[in-house]
């Protein structure tokens, strides 16, 4: 397993070594990062996950890589757009909680 020594900038040498060794990519990253980001993995090859604001979707980079098919969206387009579990004990506050058909 590896450790970052340095600030976990995921522009620096550092980040981009263990980038290469990594598989898939699952991150959420800074908003104000997303396309830089996003434009790095796709030219590492990665296979990712990216949870961000569905607005990405509108920046010409990202509208770009949809339509060349090598980006997707997720299910639920809309209101409800994702979904986590939480333990029971976790309080649920705010207008858009709730607790599924499963529980």
């Amino acid at each position: 397993m590896s450790y970052f020594t340095g600030d976990g900038d995921f522009r620096s040498a550092e980040s981009i070594e263990l980038l290469q060794q990594a598989d898939i990519v699952v991150t959420n990253p800074p908003f104000s990062l997303f396309r830089e980001f996003l434009t790095q993995l796709i030219q590492y090859d990665k296979k990712f996950l990216l949870i961000g604001n569905i607005n990405a979707i509108t920046y010409k980079e990202t509208f770009k890589l949809i339509g060349e098919n090598k980006v997707w969206l997720g299910v639920h387009m809309g209101r409800g757009i994702s979904g986590f579990i939480v333990p029971e004990h976790y309080e649920l506050y705010g207008t858009e909680t709730q607790i599924n058909a499963k529980g």
